[in-house]
């Protein structure tokens, strides 16, 4: 293993932020979608705090950002293998605040090939980040402001 190799496996390693909490509510079926996520309240505890303040974003909040993220995926490059591949991810949501205005956090995980590794598999009670191929493939995350 090459010192490159070494040091992007130490640096994903300890970019992994792995954070215990427990989510406000499971989320299902939004807009028939078949979308299921976890609704991370304003109280959990963050291991690394960039944001000045939280909130728990309620359920009409989170359809608000579904659709404008649907909307914003739209214009990406590669959109179709975009939303294509990330249609039946997992979500997870954290709402913050900053210069008064509100944002939701959607995370989108691909859950059914990172169980083959155990990658993700506490995505209900941790805050999912990496870096390195695998979640380069398997994982997005995309800020949505919903305070227009």
């Amino acid at each position: 293993m090459n010192i490159k190799n070494i040091l992007l496996t130490i640096f994903t390693l300890f970019t992994i932020v792995s954070c215990y909490s427990q989510p406000s509510k499971i989320v299902t079926d939004i807009e028939g979608d078949n979308i299921k996520g976890v609704v991370f309240n304003k109280d959990y505890k963050f291991s690394i705090n960039v944001k000045n303040e939280y909130f728990t974003p309620t359920i009409k909040q989170i359809l608000h950002a579904e659709s404008l993220l649907k909307e914003s995926l739209k214009n990406e490059p590669n959109s179709t293998k975009t939303l294509k591949a990330f249609k039946k991810s997992k979500r997870q949501y954290v709402g913050y605040i900053e210069n008064d205005n509100h944002y939701i956090q959607i995370s989108l995980l691909n859950i059914s090939l990172s169980n083959q590794f155990g990658a993700f598999k506490d995505w209900e009670n941790e805050i999912i980040y990496g870096s390195g191929e695998f979640y380069e493939k398997n994982f997005r995350f995309y800020t949505i402001e919903i305070s227009n």
